[in-house]
């Protein structure tokens, strides 16, 4: 046992001497591309939808056909089946198309989470909070399927990110 102590001592000092090299943005690039790269694997990986998707797919081909009111006649919000329109042309396939809009917005969060806790806080807890939504399963399940939460995610981190916000440093 006493061989894996130094082993360990020794993996964990080779990490904070890498650590020590890697400036925060450097962290935050190295933290967006894991959070996109296991992302972009549960995207590939996945099998099926979940129900609220087909909702959004009706809706976006209501809105497509030109039927604005069939299209705002469902219980859902209008902004993410807009959205699939916009994107549709891209891969002529509604599915797909929503789980690239999942994947953009469900990523951007990760650097967007950083700036509202760096806002707040400091950098180091902008680092952390970057890397809990990094590796927070549901925050990796929601960017891989075709669902509204990374988007809202996404904005809801650009609105409280404001400068005014009371007690944040920025205003």
């Amino acid at each position: 046992m006493k061989g894996a102590g130094i082993i360990a001592r020794r993996w964990s000092d080779a990490a904070v001497d890498i650590s020590k090299n890697l400036s925060t943005f450097q962290w935050l690039l190295l933290l967006t591309a894991v959070g996109f790269s296991i992302r972009l694997y549960l995207l590939l990986a996945a099998v099926a939808i979940s129900t609220d998707t087909f909702d959004y797919v009706q809706m976006a081909m209501g809105f497509k056909e030109g039927d604005w009111l069939e299209g705002l006649n469902w219980k859902r919000r209008p902004l993410y089946p807009v959205l699939l329109n916009l994107v549709y042309p891209v891969f002529h396939d509604y599915e797909l198309a929503g789980r690239a809009i999942s994947l953009f917005f469900g990523t951007l969060v990760i650097p967007l989470c950083f700036y509202l806790a760096n806002l707040v806080y400091e950098e180091r807890t902008g680092l952390y909070a970057a890397f809990m939504v990094t590796v927070h399963p549901y925050m990796m399940r929601y960017a891989a399927e075709p669902l509204t939460e990374g988007l809202y995610y996404s904005w809801w981190c650009c609105a409280a990110s404001r400068p005014s916000l009371p007690g944040g440093r920025g205003g």
